[in-house]
C-alpha cells in the first residue's frame, strides 16, 4: 500500500499498535498504485483480526464504513441458518431454471423472511431471554432461528403468550411495505 505522499508499507504495517482506526488518504493498493476512495485499517477490542477494508463509498466515513462491513456477520448468520438440515430450511441453490423451481426459491424466501420478522417480534418481547443458557446482552441465535423456534412452540403456547406474540408480529409485519401491500387485502 502507498499513501498519497509516496510512503508504501504492508497493509499490516499501517495497522496503529493500538489498533484504533487507521485511513491513509488516496492510497494506492496494487502493485500499479489503483487508487482507492476509502481505505480502513482497524483492529477494535474484541475484535479476532484485524479488519483492511477497502471501498468505493468516498461519501461514508471510515468508521461507517466498518459498521457497515461488520453488518456482513448477521447475513452470514442467517445463510448459515437457511442451510442447516437441522434447524434451518435445508436449501440448497436451485440447480434448476425451471418456472416450478424458481416458484419453489420464492416461496422458501418468503417464508424465511416471515420467520425472520416473527423472530424480531419475538425478540421485541423479550422471548429471546427464554432460548439463552446465559445472561449475555448479545444475541445468540439469529432472528431466522427464533422465528423458527416459536413458530414451532405454537401449537403448544400458552394463549397470552401467543396473543402477545401474534400482536408484535402484525406489528412487525406492518412496518414492512412489501408485506403490507400482500396482506393489505387479508
Amino acid at each position: 500500500m502507498t499513501s498519497a505522499s509516496g510512503e508504501a508499507r504492508t497493509a499490516a504495517e499501517w495497522l496503529r499498535a493500538d489498533g484504533r482506526l487507521v485511513e491513509p488518504r488516496g492510497a494506492g493498493v496494487t502493485a500499479e498504485g489503483t487508487t482507492v476512495d476509502r481505505i480502513v485499517i482497524v483492529r477494535a477490542k474484541g475484535m479476532k483480526e484485524a479488519w483492511y477494508l477497502a471501498s468505493s463509498r468516498a461519501d461514508l466515513s471510515g468508521a461507517e464504513t466498518k459498521k457497515l462491513y461488520g453488518r456482513r456477520f448477521t447475513i452470514e448468520e442467517n445463510l448459515r441458518d437457511t442451510k442447516d438440515l437441522h434447524f434451518g430450511l435445508a436449501c440448497r441453490p436451485p440447480t434448476s431454471g425451471t418456472r416450478a423451481a424458481r416458484s419453489v426459491a420464492a416461496l422458501v424466501a418468503f417464508a424465511e423472511a416471515l420467520l425472520t420478522l416473527l423472530g424480531a417480534a419475538s425478540e421485541s418481547l423479550g422471548f429471546d431471554r427464554m432460548l439463552k443458557v446465559n445472561t449475555t446482552k448479545k444475541r445468540t441465535h439469529s432472528l431466522f432461528r427464533q422465528g423458527s423456534f416459536w413458530y414451532q412452540a405454537i401449537p403448544t403456547m400458552r394463549e397470552d403468550r401467543l396473543r402477545d406474540l401474534m400482536t408484535a408480529f402484525e406489528n412487525t409485519v406492518a412496518q414492512h411495505a412489501v408485506f403490507r401491500g400482500i396482506f393489505g387485502a387479508i
